[in-house]
C-alpha cells in the first residue's frame, strides 16, 4: 500500500502525458486531412474537399462574396468530361475550420451529390467564413439524367 501512495502522482503525471499527446494527435490529423473519401459503394465516385481560404497566406472572403453566396449555396460550378468519368465541382461558403464530405447517390435517373460537415465539428458556429471546393469524379458506368446538388449535415 505505501508504494501506490509513493507512485500514484508519478502514474496520474504519466496518464495525463499519455491523454495530452492523444489530443494533439487527433487534432493534427483532423487538421491535416484534407480529402474526404467515400465509405460507401465508392467503386464508382470519388469526392475531394477543400478549403480555399487561408489565414496565414492572408487569403480572405470579400464581404460582398459572403452576402452573395453565404448559406452553403454552390456556385462556380464546373463539369469536366473525359473517357471514363466527369468531374463535377463546386465553390460554397461556411464557417471556417471545417471539414467536409460528400456523398453521391443514384435514385432513378437523378444524381443527387450531398455535402455537409459533421455536426459534432467543434468549428461550426464560427464568427469567420471561408471558402470551400467540392469535387466529385463519377464513374461514367452509372447513367443519370438530372443532377441535384443538397446540403446536408453528414455524420461521417
Amino acid at each position: 500500500m505505501d508504494w501506490i501512495e509513493k507512485y500514484s502522482f508519478q502514474i496520474m503525471k504519466i496518464i495525463s502525458y499519455f491523454v495530452l499527446l492523444w489530443i494533439i494527435y487527433v487534432t493534427i490529423i483532423s487538421c491535416t486531412t484534407r480529402e474526404a473519401q467515400s465509405k460507401r459503394d465508392d467503386s464508382w465516385y470519388k469526392v475531394q474537399f477543400r478549403p480555399l481560404c487561408d489565414e496565414e497566406k492572408g487569403i480572405f472572403l470579400s464581404k460582398e462574396k459572403i452576402i452573395k453566396y453565404h448559406s452553403y449555396n454552390p456556385y462556380d460550378t464546373t463539369q469536366i468530361d473525359s473517357k471514363d468519368s466527369l468531374i463535377f465541382a463546386f465553390n460554397f461558403i461556411s464557417d471556417c475550420s471545417l471539414t467536409f464530405s460528400g456523398r453521391a447517390e443514384l435514385k432513378s435517373d437523378t444524381l443527387i451529390l450531398k455535402y455537409g460537415f459533421s455536426p459534432l465539428d467543434s468549428a461550426a458556429g464560427s464568427d469567420c467564413f471561408c471558402e470551400y471546393r467540392m469535387k466529385y469524379r463519377l464513374s461514367k458506368k452509372r447513367m443519370w439524367s438530372s443532377l441535384k446538388i443538397r446540403y446536408q449535415r453528414l455524420l461521417e
